[in-house]
């Protein structure tokens, strides 16, 4: 390699597009997700599809619910968000809100915005964040908490907070299980 090589790093001048999408673990593997919360078999309808087409790259970060409290974790039926849900441990949030539960929420939204500056540095294009509507962890302006609450989820709290110490600026939305062409639409246009 030579000096200047050596100085400034690799180009990173290959197939890639060099384009990235931060995307919630459960986007692309349902299997992760609470006890009668699945929406779908697999991934969520045409997100997968439409990230290739568009030749985004994919990183999709650990399901901080499956992560910290595990497949076994108790929470709200989806079928019914209508406030009643009552669990001796809290809600999904309140468990993701300990004071164990914020500090592995922090790290990894540290270990994020390491990759989102590593990628940016090299000069590659982290197009955004998508996280789930009404997740009480990745829900982004709509969560679950005692009822559906406009508000974001524990991780994306989490994450907006990283974020602003670094600087930085990125857009996250969320993603509606229940409407595909809506989610094709949200990285169409953070791809624009």
């Amino acid at each position: 390699m030579s000096e200047e090589g050596k100085r400034n790093g690799p180009a990173f001048e290959d197939a890639r597009a060099k384009k990235i999408m931060i995307v919630a673990h459960c986007v692309l593997n349902q299997n992760a997700r609470i006890d009668t919360c699945a929406t779908a078999p697999a991934v969520f309808p045409k997100v997968l599809e439409t990230l290739v087409d568009r030749q985004i790259g994919i990183l999709q970060y650990p399901c901080p619910e499956l992560g910290f409290l595990g497949m076994g974790r108790q929470g709200q039926d989806c079928a019914s968000w209508d406030g009643t849900y009552q669990h001796e441990s809290g809600e999904v949030y309140d468990q993701m809100s300990v004071p164990e539960g914020r500090e592995y929420l922090r790290d990894l939204a540290d270990n994020l915005m390491y990759q989102i500056k590593e990628y940016r540095k090299y000069g590659f294009k982290v197009l955004g964040v998508l996280g789930i509507l009404a997740s009480p962890t990745c829900g982004v302006g709509l969560k679950y908490y005692k009822g559906l609450d406009q508000t974001d989820g524990a991780l994306i709290e989490e994450l907006r907070r990283a974020l602003d110490r670094a600087g930085l600026d990125l857009p996250i939305h969320g993603l509606n299980d229940l409407e595909p062409d809506e989610n094709v639409a949200i990285i169409q246009a953070l791809d624009a």
